[in-house]
Parts: C-alpha cells; structure tokens; sequence
C-alpha cells in the first residue's frame, strides 16, 4: 500500500506535491482599499471633485493670496461667488482628508480597534464631524454684537480656506510620495508635519484678522475659546503614532 501511495503522487511523468503544509491554510489579510465604505467614498469623491474642478481653479488665486497675507481673508469674504465656491470645495474636501487621516493614522483613536474597518473608517469621518459642529457651535456662542463681529465672521471662516489647503496638500504629497514608493511610515509623517505647518500659519493669520478689530485680551479669549479648546479635546482623546 505504500508503493502504491507513493506512486499515486506521479502522474504523467510529475511530481504532485500539496503547495501548502498539511494542516495549514493560508489567510489573505484584506487592505485598506478593499474595504466595501472606503471605496465607496473614493468613488463619491472622484465624481464630486470632477464636477468641481472649475470651482476649485476659481478659488485657487484667492487661496494663495490668504495663505500669503491675512488682507486676502478679507478680500475673499467680499465676493459671494468665491465664497460660495469655496464652501462647495470644503465640503468635497471632507471626504479625502477623512480618509487620508484613517488611512494613515494621522491621529490614532484606540476606540476604533475594536470594531471593524468599514465601521471604523464611517467612526472617524463622526469624529471629525463632531468637531467641526463643535467649534461652529463656539463661534455661533461666542459671535460680538457689534461692528467688529465682521472680522470675527472672516477669521472663522478662514478655517475653511486653510482646511483647502491643507487638504490639497496632503493629496499632492501623496500622489508624489506614492509614485517614489515612500513607506507607509514616511508619508504619515510628511502628512503631519503639513497639517501642523498649515494650521500653524492659520493661527497666525487668525491672529492678524482679530487684530485689526479686538484688542489683545479679547483675542487670547477668542483663541482659547475657539481653537485650543476644541482642538485640545480632539487630541485627548487621540494620540499621535
């Protein structure tokens, strides 16, 4: 019988071996991208950003001009078009940046490794909502009853113009990063140095626009309440990796 098993491994001049180990099976070990919600949004944005690329070349100058210059803040708020265009592009860039931040762990909740990914991906897009709603809810409390609230409406906005350039950024530092094939571990941290750089020089131009309206203790104020607070809620309940 053990001649006979032996032979049963030949079969036409070959030898038949089992290509893996007996009792051992292999586990495909599925990706980021192969996750059913992340590709479903990568497709939405690919059709948003499509339909709103005229918008995002429309703003683009006034982008330059406000990162450059606290005075293109202003300029932007007084054109309704620009400013409506830029809130359109905002809003699109929500979805990569949510996607970019899980994808990378650009902040890492511990919360989340206890579901799965498709469940874990839509938990970070809520916490980022949940931020957002939060520090809209501060300026909405906190907005002066007089002259002055028009530039405390142009610094709280000026959060989304930097939110589209940092965004941006970080697309474009992937999109180079990617095709040198940089490690995972790299590209995370170029992405957080962006984010820190940008929301650094926001800060700064929030400064310059609270400036010419408030004077220096009420600025102190506005920035406790309005950015150190909610961000600092944010990253307690996060941690860099």
């Amino acid at each position: 019988m053990q001649s006979a098993a032996i032979d049963s491994l030949f079969r036409s001049g070959r030898l038949l071996m089992p290509t893996e180990p007996s009792g051992i099976t292999s586990e495909i070990v599925p990706q980021w991208s192969d996750t059913p919600v992340a590709g479903l949004f990568v497709v939405i944005f690919t059709i948003l950003a499509i339909l709103n690329i005229r918008n995002f070349i429309t703003i683009l100058p006034s982008l330059q001009e406000s990162f450059l210059r606290y005075r293109g803040s202003y300029n932007l708020e007084t054109r309704v078009r620009l400013m409506r265009a830029r809130s359109i592009v905002a809003m699109v860039l929500i979805i990569p940046f949510c996607l970019i931040a899980h994808r990378y762990n650009l902040l890492h909740f511990d919360i989340l490794d206890s579901i799965n990914a498709n469940l874990s991906i839509l938990a970070f897009c809520g916490i980022f909502l949940v931020y957002a709603l939060l520090r809209w809810i501060l300026m909405w409390q906190l907005e002066p009853k007089r002259k002055s609230r028009e530039a405390y409406h142009v610094a709280h906005r000026a959060s989304h113009t930097f939110f589209i350039i940092m965004a941006a950024l970080e697309l474009l530092a992937i999109g180079i990063l990617s095709i040198f094939g940089a490690s995972d571990s790299f590209i995370t941290s170029v992405l957080q140095y962006i984010i820190c750089f940008v929301y650094l020089v926001y800060v700064w131009r929030k400064l310059q626009i609270l400036g010419s309206a408030f004077s220096s203790f009420i600025i102190i104020l506005y920035l406790c309440a309005l950015e150190i607070l909610p961000t600092g809620l944010l990253l307690a309940t996060a941690r860099f990796v």
